[in-house]
């Protein structure tokens, strides 16, 4: 609905946080990108776990993915993060994330 102030807009509200909503996060972003024309997605992705969801849902769709992680030596210890690359080959999962077509960005932190 618009009229001369804005907008209105749906809005999608989680129930818990987590990797549990990966799927539905990425699944209302291509939404929104292909009402906007939009020919890229950018997804952060610190394990390599969400980039390679992002690659398959995003699979023939015209839409191409940037994959941003943190900076290399990033130090995350004692943090689900760290257990979940342990569980996990972060190297592997954005290494084949590129392969699939995914751009990986990977920077240094400003200060």
């Amino acid at each position: 609905m618009r009229n001369m102030l804005g907008e209105l807009k749906n809005i999608f509200y989680f129930d818990v946080c987590g990797q549990i909503n990966t799927e539905k996060t990425l699944e209302l972003a291509i939404q929104r990108a292909r009402e906007l024309n939009l020919n890229k997605l950018i997804v952060a992705s610190e394990t390599g776990i969400s980039a390679l969801k992002a690659v398959d849902m995003l699979r023939n769709s015209g839409i191409s993915l940037i994959v941003v992680t943190s900076a290399a030596g990033a130090k995350i210890e004692n943090t689900v993060v760290e257990a979940l690359k342990n569980r996990h080959s972060r190297q592997e999962d954005m290494e084949s994330g590129r392969k699939k077509g995914a751009r990986i960005v990977r920077a240094t932190d400003p200060l």
